[in-house]
């Protein structure tokens, strides 16, 4: 990212705009290329602290909609399990 070459307010910026971009596109934050600058933000202590902030909004909210993906997909999962147990039960009769 070369972060320290660019001015605060722009790197700022960027990492608001890669909190939106790995929101609505999860993989994104499993690669390479945004884990580091991502853990050089964190651990580095040049670095503003509103800036470390908003890295840790960027991650919460991600967090937040891959648990809200899970629970939706488990919904969808044990109401598909409930159909087929009623069903087989259902049909075990006939």
């Amino acid at each position: 990212m070369g972060a320290r070459y660019l001015q605060p307010d722009l790197v700022f910026t960027l990492v608001l705009c890669v909190g939106f971009l790995v929101t609505h596109h999860y993989e994104f934050m499993l690669h390479k290329q945004l884990r580091d600058p991502y853990h050089h933000l964190l651990t580095h202590e040049d670095v503003p602290t509103r800036m470390c902030c908003q890295v840790l909004r960027n991650l919460q909210t991600y967090l937040v909609e891959e648990e809200l993906k899970m629970m939706k997909a488990d919904a969808e999962c044990m109401f598909v399990c409930f159909v087929c147990y009623n069903y087989s039960k259902c049909h075990a009769w006939s």
